[in-house]
Parts: C-alpha cells; sequence; structure tokens
C-alpha cells in the first residue's frame, strides 16, 4: 500500500466525473457529498476504483493548518452544492484558496462556447448543444489534469 501525505489530493471517477478528497491524516480522507462533509477511510472514498493523486508539498506547520482547515470544515457543517459548494469547492477552502471548481468551469464554458456556435449556425437545438458542449468541457478538464501517480483503492 502506498503511503500518503497530508494534503495529497486524490481523485476518483464517478461517471463523467472526478470526486475529489484530500488526506487529512493517516488512512483519513476529507470530501464533501450530497449528504454532508466528512471524514472516512481511504477504502470507503475510493470504492474499490483506481484513485489519481497530487501529491501535497505542506510542510510541517503548514500541515498542521491544514488539518485544522480541514476539521473545521466538518464543524461548520456547510451544505454541498453542486455548483457553489462541491467537493472541488470543499478541498481548495481549505487549501487556503477561494472556493473554485475546474470541473464546474469546464462545464460551463463547453456550454456557453456550444451554445454560442449553435446559435451562430442558426441551430434550433441550442439547449441539446449546450449539454453535450457541457460534457465535452468538463471531459476536456479532467483528461488535462496532471495526477503524480494512480493506485487501487
Amino acid at each position: 500500500m502506498h503511503s500518503f501525505k497530508v494534503g495529497d489530493i486524490l481523485y476518483r471517477s464517478k461517471l463523467l466525473v472526478q470526486h475529489v478528497g484530500v488526506v487529512i491524516g493517516d488512512n483519513a480522507v476529507l470530501h464533501n457529498l450530497p449528504s454532508g462533509i466528512e471524514i472516512c477511510s481511504l477504502a470507503k472514498y475510493g470504492e474499490g476504483k483506481d484513485i489519481k493523486v497530487i501529491s501535497s508539498k505542506l510542510s510541517g506547520l503548514d500541515k498542521m493548518e491544514f488539518i485544522k482547515k480541514g476539521l473545521e470544515s466538518v464543524k461548520e457543517g456547510k451544505k454541498y452544492q453542486l455548483f457553489n459548494f462541491n467537493c472541488e469547492h470543499l478541498i481548495s477552502s481549505v487549501n487556503g484558496s477561494k472556493p473554485t471548481s475546474s470541473q464546474v468551469t469546464g462545464a460551463a464554458m463547453g456550454s456557453i462556447i456550444a451554445g454560442i456556435y449553435s446559435l451562430s449556425q442558426g441551430g434550433d437545438k441550442v439547449i441539446t448543444a449546450m449539454g453535450l458542449g457541457a460534457i465535452a468541457g468538463l471531459i476536456i478538464i479532467n483528461c488535462s489534469r496532471k495526477y503524480d501517480y494512480k493506485i487501487q483503492s
């Protein structure tokens, strides 16, 4: 079994999206679900699927602050919202950044571009084009992300 470090960001497939979690301690993964923010085991997080990892570069004191922010996020109990507070938003906020979701951004941009293109072509299926554009944007974002390594959970 691979040895994970506090702050390692984990991705696993969940239909068309990548579900994101972060290592918060020994065999402890913080992630956000529609049922709420939780800390669970690596096995529970992985659900038997491949896990792609972006390695943490946190130092000792940064790790302690990271763990503190992660535990505070669980206590706060902020509710999951697909477009405003999903798993990516949680992890970026615990990392000290503005809450962001590259997957939401990619889907939105793909949808907008496809919608504009469809309208410019006199399309009568703009909604269909926007839906397909959203899927394409999501796929592009997830295929272009650079991971350090992959493991089987």
